[in-house]
């Protein structure tokens, strides 16, 4: 076999795979996710060089695991840390709405001399008969 053909068998596969794998996947699971290619890129390498083959597998899960934790915490250091995962830089409309049902929520609970006024059990009265 031709020296140019045995380069040509190495390098072509090598190529491809460089080209997908570090060039479209990035930018597909970055739209899709709404992650950016670079958060991508340094998750994977930081999964990677954390747990090895198995870091590098479950590195875009656990990037938008961390996203989504993030989404909900208030707190500025956890915002900008979002921000820069985020591919446009407008928080998600869904999470926003969960952060305002969960604060919602808990400034409607009931406190502890509430239930020692009324506890359970006890009509409120109104509708005795």
């Amino acid at each position: 076999m031709e020296t140019w053909r045995k380069i040509a068998c190495v390098a072509g596969p090598g190529t491809v795979q460089m080209v997908i794998g570090n060039v479209i996947e990035p930018v597909v699971f970055g739209a899709a996710l709404n992650m950016t290619t670079l958060a991508i890129l340094l998750g994977l390498i930081m999964w990677a060089s954390l747990w090895g083959i198995m870091g590098a597998i479950l590195s875009v899960p656990l990037l938008g695991i961390q996203q989504k934790c993030l989404d909900v915490v208030n707190h500025p250091w956890a915002k900008s840390a979002t921000m820069m995962i985020r591919e446009d830089a407008s928080f998600d409309e869904d999470a926003e709405q969960a952060r305002r049902t969960i604060e919602a929520r808990s400034a409607n609970e009931p406190s502890e001399d509430d239930w020692e006024a009324n506890p359970i059990g006890e009509d409120e009265g109104g509708d005795e008969e």
